[in-house]
């Protein structure tokens, strides 16, 4: 799972675009959530239990962020971290930062 976030990493320059619609506000939020998850993981500073009570916060704002994409994948982000195997997790993380590619900035 950590080759996983250290490539999302290093493609990923983030930066919250600025939305003017609530829906995407918290869809936004997620994303910047995500982005924190991804370094913090990448850096090696979270244990896989820390890994995924982080990813269920991202996955219930993006439930919330009107973003069906962003919840689609963060959702299976979620399931894959929580399958234990982590055969998937890699293929979600590149699903979720494909989903985030309209909040970068």
């Amino acid at each position: 799972m950590r080759a996983a976030a250290i490539a999302v990493v290093s493609v990923l320059t983030f930066g919250c675009a600025s939305t003017s619609g609530t829906a995407e506000q918290p869809a936004s939020a997620a994303c910047e959530q995500f982005h924190a998850v991804a370094v913090d993981w990448s850096d090696g500073v979270l244990t896989d239990d820390e890994l995924r009570a982080r990813i269920q916060r991202v996955e219930t704002a993006a439930t919330n962020g009107g973003d069906s994409a962003v919840a689609s994948a963060a959702r299976e982000m979620l399931s894959e971290v929580t399958s234990g195997t982590g055969a998937g997790f890699d293929g979600a993380v590149r699903t979720m930062s494909n989903a985030c590619d309209p909040y970068r900035g």
